[in-house]
């Protein structure tokens, strides 16, 4: 079970951009991002089996459903199609992206599974 400290600001995020209060939430993988574009950005994600409220659109935010199989990686950031599989199919990772100083062309990646017992 991840920490209060790490887990209480998805929650505010998913409440403010999203209107929903997930369920409990799973530490599945820690990512760190690199580019000119913004410097380094570590990332921890999370996944919520369940949730409380009604999605909503924000400013933020527009939430779309789709089917495992029909997602649209090829609309999304390039770094969401190498690590969203493993991750929706319940896998636990870390691993680093660098990308080009556009912020959007991925130069290079390293995503390696870790044990169901570790902390990604």
């Amino acid at each position: 079970m991840p920490s209060t400290q790490a887990t209480e600001p998805v929650r505010r995020i998913a409440q403010a951009q999203v209107g929903i209060t997930p369920g409990p939430l799973s530490h599945r993988a820690t990512f760190l991002f690199i580019s000119e574009a913004w410097d380094r950005a570590r990332e921890l994600e999370f996944l919520a089996e369940s949730y409380q409220g009604e999605p909503a659109e924000s400013e933020a935010f527009k939430p779309e459903w789709f089917e495992l199989s029909a997602i649209p990686y090829d609309q999304m950031p390039a770094d969401d199609g190498i690590w969203y599989p493993p991750f929706l199919a319940g896998k636990k990772m870390r691993g680093h992206f660098d990308f080009a100083p556009d912020g959007e062309t991925l130069l290079a990646h390293r995503v390696e599974e870790v044990a169901p017992d570790e902390t990604p």
